[in-house]
């Protein structure tokens, strides 16, 4: 008989082998050392269900990128992150255009007519000297009317849409129109403040819904990638 872990010859009966000094174990038939180990099952694969499972829900990265559930899960939820952000958006992007329409000046000489609004000083400001449409100028005096306000929240819902879309590009129009919209806002802030006057809810509105547009239309974009 032949030892099953060296394939040496040993003696019939024999219980340990002379070369390897391993445990012999009964064999049911005389045969070369090699029909031991060709008797041995071959190893166990997989049912092919198993194997469509395994494949569908790996989170192994293969040819540089990931396969599986787990990332299609994470894609979908990217995008869903992105579509509420291009809403918000959207939505901050109409309530710009509404604080045109509230007071912007609260108390101060420096009011064009009787409602100081971002649009009466819009549609007054050639009245003042040195003012238009666009913003009026003086002495020490830079103020933007409510058209920078009116331009930033229509990019500002353009963008969103273009967004919605499936525009990537859409987050650039959007951010444009949130810098132009904290660029005038944080101007008007601070030439209220050198003329001493109260700053009026709508500038604030302006400033802080402006500052949101930039960062939700940033992120809208990344999530969108």
């Amino acid at each position: 008989m032949f030892c099953q872990q060296c394939g040496a010859v040993v003696a019939e009966g024999q219980t340990f082998c002379d070369d390897c000094n391993k445990k012999l174990f009964e064999q049911s038939r005389q045969g070369s050392p090699g029909d031991v180990f060709a008797e041995a099952p071959p190893p166990a694969t997989p049912s092919s269900h198993v194997s469509r499972y395994l494949e569908g829900h790996s989170t192994v990265v293969q040819g540089g990128r990931a396969t599986g559930y787990q990332p299609a899960v994470r894609g979908a939820r990217s995008q869903a992150v992105a579509t509420g952000l291009s809403w918000a958006t959207l939505a901050l992007g109409l309530l710009v255009i509404g604080a045109t329409f509230l007071p912007w000046v609260s108390s101060s000489e420096f009011v064009v007519g009787g409602n100081p609004t971002g649009w009466t000083f819009l549609a007054r400001g050639g009245s003042v000297a040195g003012g238009s449409f666009v913003w009026i100028k003086g002495d020490g005096i830079f103020y933007f009317s409510g058209l920078w306000a009116l331009l930033a929240g229509v990019a500002m819902i353009a963008g969103a849409v273009l967004l919605l879309l499936g525009w990537r590009q859409g987050r650039w129009v959007a951010g444009v129109g949130g810098v132009i919209g904290l660029g005038a806002a944080t101007v008007n802030v601070i030439m209220t403040f050198k003329l001493e006057s109260g700053i009026g809810v709508g500038v604030w509105l302006f400033l802080l819904f402006s500052l949101a547009a930039v960062l939700t239309s940033e992120f809208a974009g990344r999530y969108s990638d």
